[in-house]
């Protein structure tokens, strides 16, 4: 007696896989433009511009905590400790992807993730449209003093913030 059909067993293993590709994304660079991950761009010495793409499994709230996080490392790496943030974006953008045919039995690898899934019949080629969160943040290295008057303007401690994003998301140095 058959206790699993062969098919019960293929959809088993597409739904353990499919699962496993369901991960947020990593704290990384961005390599590619249809890659998650940060890049940034300096326009001064001290204004600086992150951006951090999410995968489609991010939440609005790890993009912003991962923007943050690469805005206060920029910041200690310019010898610095302190930093506000001037502009804030953030919210859900469409990327397109191509994607090729695959054969039937094939692994099927979806932008911004690990292997989706084994894909018993194929899939056709096309494009297909994955809806992302991104964070987007300008902002200003402090080089002298903390203002005086933080009411007008948050001041962040880059130092501590990176070490309570680190312990949140289990980042090591």
């Amino acid at each position: 007696m058959k206790l699993f059909p062969k098919r019960t067993f293929l959809l088993m293993c597409v739904c353990f896989l499919g699962g496993c590709a369901s991960m947020p994304a990593p704290y990384r660079e961005r390599k590619s433009m249809s890659s998650d991950g940060y890049s940034n761009s300096t326009t001064s010495l001290v204004n600086v511009e992150i951006t951090y793409v999410g995968s489609q499994f991010s939440s609005k709230q790890r993009v912003r905590d991962f923007a943050y996080l690469r805005a206060a490392e920029l910041t200690m790496e310019a010898g610095h400790r302190y930093f506000f943030v001037i502009n804030e974006l953030i919210g859900k953008y469409a990327q397109s992807h191509t994607i090729p045919s695959s054969p039937p039995g094939s692994t099927v690898y979806l932008p911004g993730s690990t292997p989706s899934s084994f894909t018993p019949s194929g899939i056709p080629g096309g494009v297909i449209k994955i809806h992302v969160n991104t964070a987007r943040l300008k902002i200003r290295i402090l080089t002298g003093p903390i203002p005086e008057n933080t009411d007008a303007v948050k001041t962040i401690d880059a130092n501590v913030l990176i070490k309570e994003l680190k312990a949140k998301y289990g980042i090591k140095d």
